[in-house]
């Protein structure tokens, strides 16, 4: 995915689950270097996951490329049969098997949440409350912490987040550039869209 889109997009996913305690999201990528120094789980470095050919090139070091599929959101989006096909035909299964794909799982909720009482908010979002991300969504610990988190927030009028401000794509696509450049030579494809302010 478009590593500026996915970044924005897991903040405001952070926002709205009460995970993130930085209400701008420029703070939040300043605040970047400090929590991995402070060890935070990678979920919250937001640049440092939109790494892709530093991420890639691990795998490529020992795996050969033919070995290695790699898809883009944009056209499982946009054609999700064909990006099942490629998948189905790279692992050597039935590649006419046509999957239902009428109902979408784990669709995000759109809409924006304030909290009632900011300190608990923050307090509840801190990454060191209970531990990484999985510990907070499950068990009974992280089910005790969204009941609070959804008893401490109101619903906003706007049912979306707002957009990314034009400042804040042009900096991270800077941060992306070279890395995604290095990707599009190593998929052998056109990923200039990603570089787009």
């Amino acid at each position: 995915r478009n590593p500026v889109d996915r970044a924005f997009s897991k903040f405001c996913q952070f926002r709205r689950d009460g995970l993130e305690p930085l209400a701008d999201f420029g703070d939040a990528l300043d605040a970047e270097a400090d929590r991995v120094r402070a060890n935070w789980s990678s979920t919250w470095y937001y640049q440092g996951r939109g790494l892709y050919h530093e991420q890639l090139s691990r795998y490529t070091q020992l795996f050969p490329r033919e070995r290695i599929l790699v898809l883009l959101y944009d056209e499982f989006s946009a054609e999700p049969h064909a990006a099942l096909r490629r998948i189905f035909g790279f692992l050597g299964v039935d590649e006419a098997f046509a999957p239902d794909l009428s109902q979408r799982h784990n669709v995000s909720q759109r809409t924006l949440y304030a909290p009632r009482s900011r300190r608990l908010h923050r307090w509840l979002g801190s990454p060191k409350l209970t531990g990484g991300a999985r510990t907070r969504r499950h068990g009974v610990l992280g089910r005790l912490r969204r009941a609070v988190v959804d008893a401490n927030t109101t619903e906003l009028p706007s049912n979306h987040p707002p957009p990314l401000s034009a400042p804040l794509r042009k900096r991270l696509v800077n941060v992306f550039r070279r890395d995604v450049e290095d990707l599009a030579r190593l998929l052998d494809r056109d990923l200039s869209s990603w570089l787009r302010t």
